[in-house]
């Protein structure tokens, strides 16, 4: 049996927001949640923390989008992106969309597992205001 691919941790779970300013706001006034990063974008993607090290991405867009446009996903940490996307083409996993790099540096690649649900795996910069949000915070 093939090795699993090699995950640092759970790191952030990504919903589709109409209005990605409005939902923020409504988790800092409910849940006293911290913004860590945003985008420079019109519609800004934002990352929240609400303590523990697990983020809330919003992002815009709606279901009718898909996944270019913005999808409902989870995201696991990887340490080393290049080998945990050259394991999952050897394993036939189906892509989402080509990898790529995120508007704060990090290295991003989409997928689906078998039921059709959309993971993401991330390499963060290290220092990135994610990177310490998630991992100063448990370390």
């Amino acid at each position: 049996m093939t090795a699993a691919i090699p995950v640092t941790g759970f790191e952030h779970l990504g919903l589709l927001a109409n209005d990605t300013e409005v939902l923020a706001a409504w988790y800092r006034d409910m849940f006293g949640a911290v913004e860590v990063l945003r985008s420079t974008d019109p519609s800004p993607v934002i990352f929240l923390e609400f303590g523990g090290g697990a983020l809330l991405e919003l992002v815009p867009g709606s279901p009718e989008d898909g996944p270019d446009g913005g999808t409902s996903h989870f995201c696991l940490s990887v340490q080393n992106i290049e080998a945990a996307i050259s394991a999952t083409h050897e394993r036939g996993i189906e892509q989402v969309r080509p990898p790529f790099e995120a508007f704060d540096g990090s290295k991003v690649a989409f997928y689906r597992d078998p039921e059709g649900n959309v993971v993401q795996l991330v390499q963060r910069v290290p220092g990135s205001p994610v990177h310490r949000a998630v991992y100063d915070s448990i370390s």
